[in-house]
């Protein structure tokens, strides 16, 4: 592979000749490449970026009869090290939805998933600091999953190992913009939040299957069950806190995220006082409907050494997700607060979309470049990702706030929610969509 001709072809993406059909990218820093010019193979599709979704992406259409005869290439710029699954938890993790499974299952990488390491998620409980406002969010009787816990790694290797052999991967990838050589606008700004991630150990083991997050003023802390014994721990906060946090001792660490899961100083006594007479009017209203108990979450005793982490937390998302025989996928095309969890589920989300539309363009007898066929991918994609991007937005600058008319309303509004089971359920099914 020429590094000197990837680099080239990079910032010539849309009058390349050595990709006769398509380039994927799926990460903000990547490349689109070809075989040096003295080797006459060419490439039908290259998928610019690995991660997850780049060796979903490869998989899918790798695995697809109908592209059975198209060349692919996948550019990687991390070294393709032999991985084996470690003895301690990595603090990278994703909450992968019913939808992302089912993708999965398809290309026969789930049950490798389930047999190295996942943990079910059966219930997702959110109240806040300034009421005692909640939602609870289960199948019936906890008896089917909401969402598997898997950590990143678990993920991109059994992708890997699924790879077809006719998906070739180029290792040495030069760092350009695919999305910036498409000349896409980019709309992003950030939050002005760091998001700290870590894995901890709880107190006592449990059955531990419930996703916890509770809204603070300064962003929310969410505990993911991984075992019967730890959670992965997602905590965003300001830059000021979190660089607090992180500076900290492990001990004065947990007794922060205690207090953040268990105090209530933040209370708004007024909020609450009016709350409870909303409470029984909706009880009156929806019987039963109000009887769906708050759990209390675990609390923490030990931070696994070494797997304290921070990243800066921002919103971005590409005005065209394709181009000229050119389609964005993942994080070259949106990127999400954590609150939700749905980040990579949208990566997925992309995948089976763009896989679907050049098997529809293959069965047309038409070109998987042309921008009439790809065009379905991003209408599709967008209407669904722009909806879950807006609504992730308002829930962070809903909850950043300590005002006392703003607390009151999302307080009566989220209790509402958590009463009338139907609205319950159609949002456990747009997520796992």
């Amino acid at each position: 592979m020429n590094t000197s001709i990837l680099t080239k072809l990079s910032r010539e993406i849309t009058r390349i000749t050595a990709i006769r059909k398509l380039s994927i990218s799926n990460t903000r820093k990547c490349v689109a490449g070809r075989k040096s010019s003295s080797d006459d193979t060419h490439y039908d599709i290259v998928i610019a970026g690995g991660g997850m979704v780049g060796f979903a992406m490869a998989n899918a259409i790798g695995q697809s009869s109908r592209m059975s005869n198209h060349s692919i290439l996948m550019l990687e710029g991390a070294p393709n090290k032999s991985w084996s699954l470690p003895e301690e938890y990595s603090n990278r993790v994703c909450a992968l939805s019913q939808h992302t499974q089912k993708l999965f299952s398809r290309l026969g990488v789930w049950d490798e998933i389930m047999s190295m390491r996942a943990h079910p998620v059966r219930r997702m409980q959110v109240w806040e600091a300034c009421s005692e406002a909640m939602i609870a969010l289960q199948h019936n009787d906890m008896n089917e999953e909401v969402a598997h816990l898997v950590e990143n790694d678990v993920i991109v290797h059994a992708l890997k190992q699924r790879l077809p052999p006719h998906v070739k991967i180029g290792a040495d990838g030069a760092k350009s913009k695919v999305r910036d050589a498409l000349g896409t606008k980019y709309l992003t700004w950030e939050y002005d939040q760091i998001g700290i991630v870590a894995t901890v150990e709880l107190s006592e083991p449990c059955e531990n299957t419930v996703a916890w997050q509770r809204f603070l003023p300064t962003g929310p802390v969410a505990l993911l069950p991984l075992s019967d014994t730890k959670s992965s721990l997602v905590w965003s906060t300001t830059k000021t806190k979190a660089k607090d946090l992180l500076d900290s001792s492990e001990d004065d660490f947990i007794d922060e995220l205690n207090r953040a899961l268990w105090d209530e100083n933040e209370l708004n006594q007024s909020v609450e006082n009016l709350h409870g007479r909303w409470m029984d009017m909706l009880e009156a209203v929806f019987p039963g409907g109000t009887g769906d108990s708050r759990q209390l979450p675990p609390s923490i005793k030990a931070i696994v050494p070494n797997s304290r982490a921070g990243f800066p937390l921002g919103l971005g998302h590409a005005l065209h997700y394709v181009g000229p025989r050119v389609a964005l996928i993942g994080d070259a095309a949106h990127r999400v607060h954590p609150l939700a969890g749905q980040g990579v589920n949208l990566g997925f989300g992309d995948v089976a979309c763009l896989t679907q539309t050049l098997e529809e363009a293959v069965l047309e007898g038409g070109d998987i470049g042309d921008e009439l066929h790809l065009f379905k991918y991003e209408s599709e994609r967008q209407k669904k990702n722009l909806a879950l991007m807006a609504s992730v937005d308002g829930l962070y600058r809903l909850y950043t706030t300590k005002l006392t008319p703003i607390v009151l309303l999302r307080s009566l509004g989220l209790s509402a929610v958590n009463a009338f089971t139907p609205l319950k359920k159609s949002i456990i099914s747009f997520a796992e969509a």
